[in-house]
């Protein structure tokens, strides 16, 4: 049987080429290479929702991965995910990680970050954003969805929060893999995909 293919997104700003490097880098080492990284860089201030949902667009593969550029899977990030969903018949597969300061030292997985070890809670996700958007999902539904705020909070600043409620709405299954499979840059600089925080 054919592996599934995959395109990884990698939203960026022209800011962050040096970090994008290592983000990119981290795809190219992966075990099971997907057929197509799109790079979509921010040149106009969109935010990375828009910038997300302009390279989402465009993919053609049955799923696609999504990675901020100051993040990194480790190699058997996307290899494991797909294993994960051919196991589950799951949509989005979604996994732990490390999460590391600007100077590369460890800090200690908090209980909301991702709910490492626990069983996906669709109410829960309904409350509150608690998925990393570093996800494997089916391709059709991830367009159908498209990021942005949750249709019942368009204040909310978490783009991915209504991603995923979205998915979750179209009916969508979603698995927590119980393996760390790439790291989280915590850092002082992050953007959270805001068009003003360059």
């Amino acid at each position: 049987m054919p592996t599934p293919e995959v395109t990884v997104i990698i939203p960026t700003i022209p800011a962050r080429k040096n970090i994008l490097r290592r983000a990119v880098d981290s795809v190219r080492a992966q075990t099971q290479q997907p057929l197509a990284l799109e790079i979509a860089i921010d040149r106009h201030r969109e935010g990375s929702a828009a910038t997300r949902n302009r390279a989402l667009s465009r993919v053609q593969t049955e799923w696609v991965a999504f990675l901020d550029d100051d993040d990194y899977f480790l190699p058997v990030h996307i290899e494991a995910l797909l294993e994960a969903a051919e196991q589950t018949m799951a949509e989005v597969i979604y996994s732990g990680c490390r999460v590391i300061d600007r100077n590369e030292e460890e800090i200690p997985l908090r209980e909301d970050w991702g709910r490492y070890g626990q069983k996906f809670d669709g109410d829960l996700l309904m409350k509150k954003s608690y998925i990393p958007v570093t996800s494997l999902c089916r391709t059709d539904l991830a367009q159908d969805a498209r990021f942005g705020p949750p249709n019942f909070a368009p204040a909310s600043l978490y783009d991915d929060w209504g991603f995923y409620t979205r998915m979750f709405a179209l009916g969508a299954a979603f698995f927590h893999l119980e393996q760390v499979t790439w790291v989280w840059h915590h850092h002082g600089y992050n953007t959270s995909g805001q068009p003003d925080r360059w």
